[in-house]
């Protein structure tokens, strides 16, 4: 059934992945995706950032995906988690999707930045 919905989230993204271009991120904008991700979790000085792609759809929307690791609550690092979401077009803000917590979530992840042509992730 997973397998099922995964196949078809990858096809329902399909054609915005033909159109996407890659996007070169300035070091701004780098700071921008970083500083929102690590917003959000539980021990933001523990991050570390790795494989950050871009790309920008036919509409102007500039999708950024990557991976982070980070401390948990226990204090270990959780391993590398991917991640999602769009720069603002002034490149000043970066609005998260997802940052994947799970197994499943991990798969989301991964096929929606396929979808959008972010792939340096995998």
């Amino acid at each position: 059934m997973r397998t099922a919905v995964l196949i078809g989230l990858a096809m329902l993204f399909a054609a915005e992945s033909w159109a996407s271009e890659r996007f070169d991120l300035s070091e701004d904008a780098i700071a921008s995706v970083q500083a929102a991700v690590t917003s959000v979790l539980k021990d933001p000085d523990s991050a570390t950032f790795s494989d950050l792609a871009a790309a920008k759809s036919p509409a102007g929307d500039i999708f950024v995906c990557g991976k982070v690791n980070a401390k948990n609550s226990f204090g270990g690092y959780s391993g590398a988690a991917p991640f999602i979401g769009t720069l603002t077009h002034d490149l000043k803000k970066f609005v998260i999707e997802r940052v994947a917590e799970t197994g499943d979530e991990m798969a989301r992840v991964i096929v929606r930045c396929r979808a959008v042509g972010a792939m340096g992730l995998y």
